[in-house]
């Protein structure tokens, strides 16, 4: 429903003046700072982490302005189909201690206290 064109400038607009350390939106003047740093060891405070950032929440943003509620409203159906149709094939054909068992091994995992021997 948006104009592709427009809302590409908006994201690279965005990422730039949040990375260019004194918030200037053209990119060639942050790719000049850049290539100055480099070529110098210097470092002007250019932040890409922060462009990023800012990109992926100008995206986000354009993306739900330009769905329309029908759209959304299948995909959420159909990722709780899927959703359905996974716990129910995973119930059926592996024991529930075992499904216990490996949640118990992720967690551990994921906190990082893996007890050895247990990989």
């Amino acid at each position: 429903m948006g104009n592709p064109k427009e809302d590409a400038k908006h994201v690279a607009g965005a990422a730039t003046s949040n990375a260019h350390p004194a918030g200037s939106s053209n990119p060639q003047e942050l790719a000049v700072t850049a290539a100055k740093d480099h070529q110098n060891g210097s470092a002007s405070g250019i932040d890409a982490q922060a462009g990023v950032n800012a990109a992926a929440g100008v995206i986000q943003r354009k993306a739900e302005e330009n769905i329309d509620q029908e759209s959304k409203d299948k995909a959420k159906a159909k990722r709780d189909e899927y959703r359905a149709r996974v716990k129910d094939y995973f119930s059926k054909k592996v024991p529930q201690e075992r499904r216990d068992q490996t949640v118990w091994r992720l967690k551990v995992c994921l906190s990082g206290s893996l007890p050895t021997g247990l990989v």
